[in-house]
Formats: C-alpha cells, sequence, structure tokens
C-alpha cells in the first residue's frame, strides 16, 4: 500500500512538474509574440522616418540638378533629376502603405505625395524649357520661388511625419523593452520552475526505498553520461559530486577530504581575467536559482582557461531548506573561437569589400581616362594630316611659285614631326613604365637646353602673342644632365603655358641656383589649376581643361612623361596656382649636384659637319611602295644610286644579284619577312660586309634585341629621318 501510494505521488508530482512547465511555457510563448510584434511596430516607424528623409533626398537632388543644368546645360546634372522621378513614386506609396493603420500620418503622406508630384512637375517644366533653348524662361520659372515654397511645404509635413514617428518608435521601444523584461523573467522563471519541481519530484521519489534507488541510480547513470558537466555540493558549500565531464573539462576529481567549490573550481570574467563571484554562495544565500552566466572561464590547475556557460539551482530538503547546490556547466571554447573567427572574418571582408570598391573605383577612372586618350589620340592624330594633305595638294599644282612650294614642304615636314613627337612621347611612357629608359648623362650648357626648349614653343607662343619674358643667371652655367630630356620637359612645360593661355597672355621663364637646389621655372597668366587639378596634373592620360580652345589640348602624358624623366634625374616637379584664371607655376627642382660651373660644353655637331660620302649602291625593301620610293629617291639626292624591292623574296633576289653595299629592309614583308632576308643575306660570301638596317614601326627592346640577333647593324622605327640613314650609310662606307 505505501509503495502504491509512492508511485501515485510521483505521477501526481509528475502531472504537476508538466502543467507547471507548460503553463510557463505558453506564458514565454505569449510574451514572445508580444515582443516580436512590438519590434515589428518599432521597424515599421523607423521605416517611415527613413523613407520620409529618402523622398525629400530625392527632390533635393531633382531640384540641385535642374539648377545644375541651368547653370551649365551640361546633360550630365539631368541624370539625378530622372533618377528622383524614377525614385519618388516607389518611396511615396511605400510611405502610404506603411502608413495605411495610422490615419492621422497616412492623410500627412498623402499630403507630402501631392506636393512632392507638384515639385517634380515644376522641376520637369524648367528643365524641358531649357532643353527646348529657352532658358530665360526656365529661368523664371524658379525665380518665382513656387518651387522653394512647395519644397518648404514638403519639409514641414516631412518634420510632422518624422515627430510623429519618433514618438512612435519610442513608444513602441519603451513596449518592446517591458516585453524583453517580461519574456526574462518568464524563462527565468520557467527553469527555475523547471530545477525546483524536478528537486520536489526527487524528494518524493526517495520516499519510496527500491524506486527510490532505482531513481538515484538512473539519475547517476544519467549525470555521467550528459555532455554538460554536473556538480553538486552540501549547504556548506563543499563538493559532493562531480561528473565525468566536470573532470575532464576541469582537470578535478572529487576531494576524498570536505573542498569548498571555489577551492576546487576558480572561475574568472572572461575578458579582464578578474575572479568571478562565487555562485554557489551565492545560491545558498538567496535560496534561488542562478540563470546562464555570460563571458565566464575556468582556469585549469595547469595555468590553461576553458570558457564555459553556467547555471546553478538550489537542492532543497523536505522542509524547504537549501541543502545543498547543484552546478551545471559546459565547455563553449570552440564556440568562443568560432565567434571571434567569424567576427575576424567579417572584419576581414569588410575590408575586402572597401578594397574592391576603391579598386572598382580606380578601374572606372582608369576606363574613363582610357577612353578620353583614345579620343584625344585620334584627334591629335588627325590634326596634322589636314595641312600635310592641303600641302601636297597645293605641291600637286604645276603652277604654284618657289616660296608656295617651300611653305608647303615646311607644312609637311613640320606635321610630320608632330606626329614624330607624339609617337616618341608614347614609346618614352612606356620605356619608364616597363624601366628601359637610359638617360644619357653628358655636360649641357644651360643656355643651349633653353634655346632648344623655346625653339620648339615658339611658334604657339608666336601664334597666340603672348609676351616671353627669359631670365637666366647672368654667368653661364653647365649642367651633367641628359640634355636632351631636359630640354623636352622645359619645352613641354612651356608649349602647355602657350596653349592654356588666352592671346596676348605673359609666360615667364626664370632660372636660378639656390643653396640646395637648381630650378627652372615656368609661370603663365592662363587658366590656372584647382585644387583637384594640380593633384591630378601629373597622371597618366590626365588633362587640363582649357576654357578658351579644347583642341589645344594633347595626349595628357606630356606631364606625365615631364615627371617621370626629371624624377630619372634625382629631381622633382612642383605646380602652383591661386586657383582658376588666376595663371599656374610649374617648377623643374634639380639638386645642385647636377650643376657643374667648371665643365666645358663642346658644341653640338651641326649636320654641316656630317660627312656626305655616299654609298656606291643601296637596296631599300618595302612592301609599302610609296615609302619605298620616297626614300629612294631621298638617298638619290646624296648621289646614291637607289633600287627598290616590295618584298622579301625579290629584295633578296635583287640584292643576290647586285650585291648592295647597303640595304635597309622593312620588317613585315610578304614572303619572307625582314629577318629571314637579313639571315639570308648574312650567309652569302659578300653578305658579311653589307650594311643592313631594319626599317620598322616596331620600336620595343625585344624588338631591336631580334633585329640585331638577325643580323642587322642597326635598328630605326618609322619615320626614320633620311639624313639619320644617310649618315649611318657615310660611317659605315668610310
Amino acid at each position: 500500500m505505501q509503495r502504491v501510494r509512492g508511485v501515485f505521488r510521483s505521477v501526481l508530482f509528475c502531472l504537476l512538474a508538466c502543467l507547471a512547465i507548460l503553463f510557463f511555457a505558453w506564458i514565454v510563448i505569449g510574451r514572445e509574440r508580444t515582443l516580436r510584434q512590438t519590434n515589428l511596430r518599432v521597424r515599421t516607424w523607423r521605416e517611415v522616418e527613413v523613407t520620409t528623409e529618402r523622398v525629400l533626398g530625392s527632390l533635393r537632388d531633382a531640384e540641385t540638378g535642374e539648377r545644375g543644368y541651368l547653370l551649365t546645360m551640361e546633360p550630365a546634372y539631368l541624370e539625378p533629376f530622372h533618377t528622383a522621378q524614377r525614385e519618388v513614386s516607389g518611396l511615396l506609396a511605400r510611405l502610404e502603405f506603411d502608413t495605411r493603420d495610422m490615419p492621422e500620418q497616412l492623410r500627412l503622406a498623402q499630403q507630402l505625395a501631392a506636393l512632392a508630384k507638384l515639385k517634380l512637375e515644376i522641376t520637369s517644366q524648367g528643365a524641358m524649357l531649357a532643353q527646348a533653348g529657352n532658358l530665360q524662361a526656365a529661368v523664371a520659372i524658379v525665380k518665382t520661388n513656387r518651387g522653394k515654397n512647395v519644397m518648404d511645404e514638403c519639409r514641414a509635413i516631412a518634420a510632422k511625419l518624422d515627430d510623429a514617428a519618433a514618438a512612435g518608435a519610442q513608444t513602441y521601444r519603451d513596449q518592446a523593452d517591458k516585453a524583453t523584461h517580461d519574456l526574462v523573467v518568464s524563462v527565468i522563471a520557467l527553469c527555475a520552475a523547471s530545477i525546483v519541481l524536478l528537486i520536489l519530484l526527487t524528494y518524493s521519489l526517495r520516499r519510496d526505498g527500491r524506486r527510490i534507488r532505482e531513481t538515484a541510480e538512473q539519475l547517476a547513470i544519467t549525470l555521467h553520461s550528459i555532455g554538460d558537466a554536473v556538480v553538486t555540493t552540501d549547504a556548506l558549500g563543499n563538493v559532493t559530486f562531480l561528473n565525468p565531464v566536470a573532470i575532464q573539462i576541469g582537470q578535478r576529481s572529487l576531494p576524498k577530504t570536505p573542498t569548498a567549490f571555489r577551492e576546487l573550481f576558480k572561475l574568472v570574467h572572461e575578458g579582464t581575467g578578474a575572479e568571478a563571484a562565487d555562485p554557489i554562495a551565492r545560491v545558498i544565500r538567496e535560496g534561488t536559482a542562478i540563470g546562464l552566466a555570460n563571458h565566464t572561464a575556468l582556469v585549469r590547475p595547469d595555468g590553461t582557461r576553458v570558457s564555459i556557460e553556467d547555471s546553478a539551482a538550489p537542492l532543497r530538503g523536505e522542509n524547504d531548506e537549501v541543502r545543498g547546490v547543484v552546478f551545471v556547466f559546459k565547455d563553449i571554447s570552440d564556440r568562443r573561437r568560432a565567434e571571434q573567427e567569424l567576427a575576424s572574418t567579417l572584419e576581414l571582408l569588410e575590408k575586402n569589400l572597401a578594397e574592391l570598391k576603391g579598386t572598382e573605383e580606380e578601374l572606372r577612372a582608369a576606363d574613363r581616362r582610357k577612353d578620353e586618350f583614345l579620343a584625344t589620340l585620334a584627334h591629335e592624330l588627325r590634326n596634322p594630316v589636314a595641312p600635310i594633305r592641303h600641302a601636297i595638294k597645293l605641291l600637286e599644282n604645276e603652277t604654284l611659285g618657289q616660296e608656295q612650294q617651300r611653305w608647303s614642304r615646311s607644312v609637311i615636314a613640320r606635321q610630320t614631326a608632330h606626329i614624330a613627337r607624339l609617337l616618341d612621347d608614347l614609346l618614352d611612357s612606356a620605356r619608364i613604365t616597363r624601366g628601359e629608359l637610359v638617360l644619357r648623362i653628358a655636360a649641357v650648357d644651360l643656355g643651349a637646353v633653353v634655346t632648344e626648349a623655346l625653339d620648339v614653343a615658339r611658334p604657339i607662343m608666336e601664334r597666340k602673342g603672348h609676351t616671353l619674358e627669359v631670365v637666366m643667371p647672368e654667368a653661364p652655367v653647365t649642367l651633367r644632365v641628359d640634355g636632351i630630356r631636359i630640354a623636352q620637359v622645359l619645352s613641354n612645360l612651356l608649349t602647355n603655358a602657350a596653349k592654356y593661355t588666352d592671346s596676348g597672355g605673359r609666360i615667364r621663364l626664370e632660372a636660378g641656383l639656390g643653396a640646395e637646389e637648381f630650378v627652372i621655372s615656368v609661370a603663365d597668366t592662363g587658366v590656372g589649376l584647382s585644387a583637384e587639378a594640380m593633384r591630378d596634373v601629373f597622371r597618366m592620360f590626365g588633362q587640363i581643361r582649357s576654357t578658351v580652345d579644347r583642341s589645344e589640348g594633347g595626349l595628357g602624358i606630356g606631364l606625365s612623361l615631364a615627371k617621370e624623366l626629371i624624377k630619372l634625374h634625382g629631381g622633382r616637379i612642383d605646380v602652383h596656382s591661386e586657383g582658376p584664371g588666376r595663371g599656374s607655376l610649374f617648377s623643374i627642382v634639380l639638386p645642385t649636384s647636377v650643376v657643374s660651373p667648371d665643365i666645358s660644353v663642346e658644341p653640338p655637331q651641326s649636320p654641316g659637319n656630317r660627312s656626305t660620302e655616299a654609298a656606291r649602291l643601296i637596296l631599300v625593301i618595302d612592301d609599302n611602295r610609296d615609302a619605298a620610293t620616297s626614300l629612294g629617291m631621298l638617298l638619290e639626292l646624296s648621289d646614291n644610286e637607289v633600287l627598290t624591292a616590295y618584298s622579301g623574296d625579290e629584295g633578296l633576289d635583287i640584292a643576290r644579284r647586285r650585291q648592295p653595299a647597303a640595304i635597309v629592309i622593312d620588317i613585315g614583308l610578304p614572303g619572307i619577312d625582314g629577318y629571314e632576308v637579313a639571315k639570308a643575306i648574312r650567309r652569302e660570301p659578300w653578305g658579311s660586309s653589307a650594311l643592313l638596317i631594319a626599317l620598322t614601326g616596331w620600336g620595343q627592346a625585344a624588338d631591336k634585341q631580334r633585329a640585331l640577333a638577325a643580323g642587322f647593324d642597326h635598328h630605326l622605327t618609322k619615320p626614320a629621318d633620311p639624313d639619320a640613314v644617310q649618315a649611318l650609310i657615310n660611317s659605315h662606307v668610310a
């Protein structure tokens, strides 16, 4: 009978425990649903604030784009206006949807929608009038301030919506805080109730002899087999039980003598390392369960730390007195490491995304500069073609006078030299990028360098009527530099100063030796530079936008090339401008070590000093008939006998029959190419003494090496100077 009563009590306790757990679970679920609904309301109010601000932002963008277009007539300024037109309707519809359950806010949203559409209509009228060419009417619409008044009304209504949204959001935040508090209390109560009911059930079962022993054995087995560590203590806080997981994690065995929990297990704060409060003493003192603690670590005997998640509850006797404490914890070190790795990964991901975004922007900017460069290159290469064609057309006229013939020839020579300079700039930039450009340092006279640079820039200065002032040191100055490159840089600065200065401007060139630097400066009264332009002016393919004459542009590589050439000399180029329209100052700054006043400079040898001795027989091989014939005619003017061929096979056949002293060979030939022609000639008995000159449009270092390896004596890039070809022939014959 006693056994039956014990079983009945056990069943009754089980039912009560289940009902209590279900009751608290129902409370938890209800409060969680309330919290979720409250948070949804907070998000709705927040979306109302954000949507209202986006509507105002789109309207401001539309107004800014319209006014920018009216000021500049640049179609790019209308892009924000069109974007706003596309976005505003969707934003207003979303705003009305979010306020559908709030009559007052819905009314405000509808008012804002009507005003926003009116604002876009007013803005659209101004833009359409300006696009139709009626700029005055468009400006008149702006001056009526109707758009401004509508925008002010939009802001006022938006402010009301924001205030209402802020108040509503705050109300629901307060409700959310209360719901969160209630949910936490409910969860703790559920856990506490579960633990208390478990203890009561255990107490009830212990009163039933064998069933109590069976239950105790089952409980022991459970405590030994569960994945969490379990520690129990008596009412004094001494450890009475350790399950295997607790022994494994804590690296402690159950002591044979009474040992306090805090002496056996040292708990510290995971972040600071400070000693944590004793959970066993707190449970015994307060008689209540302690929920899961955060950021707690267990210090093992060997000094290592284990991150744990723990909870503690009192063990009560028949009279509800606290007879001990059960402490449950588990090792969460892997989870902590995973959280840290996840945080590190997220941080790295954000960093990589930022870098990718920056790289994407750089690539887009580079792509834009490339497109601008290609358009400018086409423009710059077409410019010389027109005067060349005109000059050729004039030369075809048999009644043309001598003066007009000389003028036509000078135009062709000048424009051809211009094309050659463009190509040389491109090749120099490529060589610098690959680190293949080598300076030819020698003693040069500063005056000669300046004169050479002025010879290049003087035509454009005279054409635009500029006043040039040159200030040089009183005593002659000798520099140990690559004179050609310094003159190239200086002529680039002078030409740019002339290009970007309105007609009748002033240009000043000044050279002087300071205490630590030698400076050559070029100042002008031209269009000037903004701070952004000064930052980008030396960038490859960057150009100064001239407000006077867009055609005075260029490839956008001159200043970049100049900067690198001066850098190779150990110097730098500085730029200064007070702003747009206030002129510019470019300074070539070189170390004083390049100044050598005691070194004498030999004057450069003029073309008239070259030997004019000609070879007896020259062969020109080029599949471009005009190029071969014209070069042959120029060489014949120096009393040479010239043969021409238009393919590799034809040229090789003529060479074998006539055995010329010098052969000028194009590389890209039909049939066998120029390399094979050179190799075949070198195999001939007479070929070892012949002069072989490669004339080609391929000018890379690898092309030159390949030509020399094939047997050529010299490698010239098109268009080559006929005088240079004749000089090589004269030197070979001599």
